[in-house]
């Protein structure tokens, strides 16, 4: 478990590396209703991102515990008021999920894929930012059902690098 852990963490520092040499770059902290996690946003162009997320789920009220890590192709939809974004992409997830109730479903290595569709405001003149998400997610190894851990989340980013927070502008302004 713990060559694991050090696996993911290695892949979400090398990615974050390469993603921070591009664009603005946020990290930041995501809670949801059975855990939560860190994540880091790297924008490849004013509205492209790619995010990666580390997680844990199950603390509370689902079942079984989970550790996961999560690669996101995110697009940032212009609004009328820059500092909101409408946020919506894809992705996939691995990770390990234990402590089943059913014995039928097997505890071990999961893989699967995620959707992402949320909304993001951003504080003027700084470099704090709020967003609330849902994040449906479907494994595919162990065995093909919903993933429930981390389906809806808050999260809070600091954004840093040279110009910090840059809201989308709306192209009919």
């Amino acid at each position: 478990m713990k060559s694991f852990i050090s696996a993911i963490i290695i892949i979400l520092v090398t990615a974050g590396n390469a993603a921070a040499q591009r664009g603005h770059n946020a990290l930041g902290i995501r809670l949801t209703t059975d855990g939560g996690g860190v994540s880091f946003k790297s924008f490849v162009n004013r509205q492209f991102a790619i995010e990666t997320q580390l997680n844990l789920g199950g603390l509370r009220y689902l079942e079984g515990h989970s550790v996961t890590a999560t690669g996101l192709i995110e697009y940032h939809l212009p609004l009328p008021y820059p500092q909101f974004r409408i946020v919506f992409g894809g992705g996939c997830h691995f990770g390990i999920w234990t402590g089943r109730e059913d014995p039928d479903d097997p505890d071990g290595f999961i893989f699967g894929l995620d959707g992402i569709g949320g909304i993001e405001y951003i504080f003027p003149k700084s470099p704090w930012s709020v967003s609330g998400d849902w994040k449906p997610s479907l494994n595919y190894i162990q065995v093909v059902e919903p993933f429930q851990h981390g389906m809806f989340g808050v999260a809070v980013r600091y954004y840093f690098g040279s110009n910090r927070v840059k809201p989308v502008n709306n192209p009919r302004s």
